[in-house]
């Protein structure tokens, strides 16, 4: 066998090698999401008010399942929406690592009969809606994207 030959394998092998790890943990990864689809979870949500009733600054704990061996990642998008059409916010990408519990914050400006409200004693609900998309090596997988249920916050 030929020098030439000798390499060509190596590095056949290798490639081989690695597809197969990768595969393996893909499919660990899928089937790690399929069994407990409700592993994403959005806890412990806090706001605080501006003084001039303005805006909120809302708090989320985002806790994501480790899935696989390799690292991963997942991209959270988040929409704010006020009676399921106006949006408060401007949509927000946040990237967390897969096995994690992440805070994230987002200010939610509020639209002058929302200020007049609040600042009479009255309540503001909206929706907070997620989609999470995993990124694997790079690459996000969209095929299994999922949406968060839509979280309602009430604030007094």
């Amino acid at each position: 066998m030929g020098k030439g030959t000798a390499i060509f394998l190596s590095i056949l092998f290798v490639v081989l090698a690695g597809g197969a790890i990768i595969g393996v943990d893909v499919y660990l990864s899928y089937k790690g999401y399929t069994d407990n689809p409700d592993s994403f979870d959005v806890t412990d949500i806090a706001y605080v008010v501006a003084s001039n009733n303005e805006s909120a600054v809302v708090s989320a704990v985002v806790v994501t399942p480790k899935l696989g061996y390799m690292p991963k990642s997942v991209r959270l998008d988040i929409e704010v929406y006020k009676n399921g059409n106006t949006t408060l916010y401007d949509s927000q990408k946040v990237t967390i690592p897969l096995g994690a519990n992440e805070t994230i914050e987002f200010t939610v400006i509020f639209e002058d009969d929302d200020i007049v409200t609040i600042a009479g004693g009255g309540t503001i609900t909206f929706s907070v809606e997620v989609l999470a998309t995993p990124i694997y090596i790079g690459i996000p997988l969209n095929f299994i994207a999922m949406e968060i249920p839509p979280i309602v916050v009430a604030i007094p």
